[in-house]
């Protein structure tokens, strides 16, 4: 495990929500989103609940990337890495405050049958969300990395598959290397997501740009094209006059460990957005 903050502070998660460094909260490649996991220092024993609402980490020997707050309470922050024990607790609801649940939940074992029981999901809401006004195409690094997020997206999980969803969700970062246009950084979280790494990494190794995404009229495809850029990295908005109706300028300014500007520049064409 790994832990972001400082740099994606503010910023859209790749289901929509702000990140938030503060708050229990992680990433991971392909669990569903939202949902709980218990995340447990192999080194320490200690034991904290996430909320996974965010896409990533795309980095080598990496299987889920904490925030600031989650690696404080599992005592790596200044080691920036752990070896960790990750397991699926179930669905989040999509809305509501599951704060007090996540504090409580610290330092204690929630797998058992004497675990605190998770806030219920909203599968009726979540399941009549309406799909993307962003019609994505097939092929492509990101396209086909996508599709294989996809299946984590809809519907519930049956009871006791939790450990089967973990499995599965190491496993598919091995289908990346099925992919003709794979960049060298993604190929590399494939290749190496499975192994322990005796060199332990900086917790934020993700890289500053500045990529235009483009300018945008309508404020809720906006607001979707940030949405859908947040699984690269953060995305920051500008407006270009003062009122209600400003076009949106948006600019993606940090790149997530392990993505490259030319898996931006291919989804931007793949979504065949006008940047110029």
């Amino acid at each position: 495990a790994s832990w972001y903050g400082p740099n994606f502070q503010g910023r859209l998660t790749a289901n929509g929500e702000t990140f938030d460094q503060y708050f229990l909260s992680a990433a991971h490649p392909t669990l569903p989103l939202p949902s709980y996991v218990q995340v447990k220092n192999l080194s320490n024993g200690r034991t904290v609940t996430v909320r996974v609402n965010d896409r990533g980490p795309f980095a080598s020997n990496r299987i889920i990337d904490l925030s600031r707050r989650a690696a404080e309470v599992l005592g790596f922050i200044n080691q920036g890495t752990a070896r960790v024990k990750v397991t699926y607790l179930g669905r989040a609801p999509v809305n509501g405050d599951d704060t007090n649940y996540l504090v409580a939940s610290i330092g204690k074992n929630n797998t058992g049958a004497g675990g605190l029981p998770i806030p219920q999901p909203d599968y009726g809401q979540q399941n009549s969300r309406q799909p993307s006004i962003i019609s994505r195409q097939n092929g492509g690094i990101f396209g086909a990395v996508i599709s294989l997020f996809s299946y984590a997206e809809q519907g519930q999980v049956e009871p006791g598959q939790g450990a089967k969803m973990i499995s599965d969700a190491h496993q598919a970062a091995a289908a990346a290397n099925s992919l003709a246009n794979a960049s060298p950084e993604l190929l590399a979280w494939a290749n190496g997501v499975e192994n322990n790494s005796q060199n332990p990494m900086p917790a934020d190794q993700s890289t500053p740009v500045s990529i235009d995404l483009g300018t945008f009229e309508n404020r809720q495809f906006a607001a979707e094209v940030a949405r859908q850029f947040a699984l690269f990295g953060a995305v920051d908005a500008t407006y270009s006059s003062t009122g209600s109706n400003s076009p949106i300028r948006l600019v993606m300014t940090r790149l997530k460990a392990g993505v490259g500007e030319a898996d931006v520049v291919q989804f931007i064409a793949e979504l065949g957005l006008n940047t110029s």
